[in-house]
């Protein structure tokens, strides 16, 4: 039996919403040398070597400027990847839940493969989608507006978990 079947349609506007949780790892990578060119910027400040200090400030600059980047970057090579195997702008598909994993159909390319769920890494949330990654990086929509209410919500995460305890969710904001 299929549960939570969602239509939804990855193009533009859908990767621009949530092309910073497709990166999980960078993130984290971005966060702990961020951290870190931070921390070397207020000690070379504070011990008043200029040249460290100026190093600092820009690696600081260039590692958020990097992440923004790679963002952007991911996002016109999907688009590009669409416009090459659909001939146009977007995938339009549906998403539904078996008893072995998600069924992703394909509408757009008549193609359809399972997402199985012992490789369901993270879910994130976006302000209208659930992302759910693998552990390779690979992705898949959910439309928040088909799954109603906290309610509806809380079965999904829990339906999800109970097929593997190892999945993340992490909540928008």
């Amino acid at each position: 039996m299929d549960r939570f079947e969602t239509n939804a349609i990855l193009n533009e506007a859908a990767l621009s919403e949530i092309k910073y949780q497709l990166m999980p790892r960078q993130r984290t990578v971005l966060l702990v040398s961020t951290f870190l060119a931070l921390c070397l910027l207020i000690l070379t400040i504070a011990i008043d070597y200029v040249l460290t200090t100026w190093v600092a400030a820009v690696a600081l600059v260039v590692f958020v400027l990097e992440y923004f980047f790679i963002a952007n970057r991911n996002v016109k090579v999907v688009l590009k990847r669409i416009h090459e195997s659909a001939h146009g702008d977007e995938y339009r598909y549906t998403t539904s839940f078996t008893d072995s994993g998600m069924l992703v159909v394909n509408h757009t390319m008549e193609s359809s493969g399972t997402i199985f769920y012992q490789d369901i890494k993270y879910v994130e949330e976006s302000p209208n989608f659930f992302i759910l990654l693998t552990k390779a990086g690979q992705f898949a929509l959910l439309d928040k507006t088909v799954i109603d209410g906290a309610d509806q919500r809380q079965a999904l995460k829990a339906f999800l978990q109970s097929r593997n305890p190892r999945i993340r969710w992490k909540a928008k904001g």
